[in-house]
């Protein structure tokens, strides 16, 4: 997990460079729509990096609200995550003892 968002962060941050280099050669562009779904599904900080690395979308309200919503309601979900899998593993760890079941060994007769 932490790689993928490592990775995805990273070409997040490249293609808002990559947007800004285009942008000012006028050539065809990235269209904003891939740029926020790059930050939706994971690279939301790669994103923010990228907009105010590169002075790019900063004057856009979808990019300069956005974008900081998306990572901070990511940044709850995966405080959530770690919650759940620590009240989980505390749960199991008093739900079940470390003693093994006794299985009593019957007899087969033919």
């Amino acid at each position: 997990m932490l790689i993928y968002l490592l990775i995805i962060n990273i070409i997040a941050f490249i293609m808002y460079g990559i947007d800004k280099w285009k942008a000012h050669r006028k050539q065809w562009r990235i269209s904003a729509k891939m740029l926020l779904f790059l930050a939706v599904i994971g690279g939301s900080a790669g994103a923010l990096a990228g907009m105010y690395i590169f002075h790019h979308k900063t004057l856009h309200k979808k990019f300069t609200i956005g974008v900081p919503l998306i990572l901070v309601i990511q940044v709850m979900i995966f405080i959530c995550i770690i919650c759940f899998v620590q009240a989980l593993n505390r749960i199991r760890s008093i739900a079940l003892p470390a003693v093994p079941l006794r299985v009593p060994m019957t007899r087969l007769r033919f």
